[in-house]
């Protein structure tokens, strides 16, 4: 998700001002899950990218927002959404709030 924060938009930005046109970005999933944006010839990870777990509450809802934005505007379609969605989002806040403590 750090790749959707602010932090990580920013350094997409900068990369995609020295891309050459012609490359392309791919957006890739990473060890433990993490989801992150590289150009297709490369792809490696950002040595600034954060865990989930690593995120501040408010950088992983700035993230969640720009994410679903993102799988909607490439058109993953309403059943893939609905299931990011509910696998990573609905289920983690569910247990939250559900949580004995």
């Amino acid at each position: 998700m750090w790749y959707f924060t602010r932090e990580g938009l920013q350094e997409v930005a900068q990369t995609v001002r020295w891309l050459d046109e012609n490359e392309m970005l791919a957006i890739t999933q990473a060890a433990e899950g993490n989801v992150t944006v590289q150009t297709a010839n490369s792809l490696h990870a950002s040595k600034n990218v954060k865990l989930n777990h690593q995120l501040s509450f408010m950088d992983y809802m700035y993230a969640k927002y720009h994410f679903l934005i993102a799988i909607e505007n490439m058109k993953w379609g309403n059943k893939a959404i609905n299931a990011v969605t509910d696998a990573t989002f609905s289920l983690p806040f569910s247990l939250l709030c559900n949580h004995s403590y």
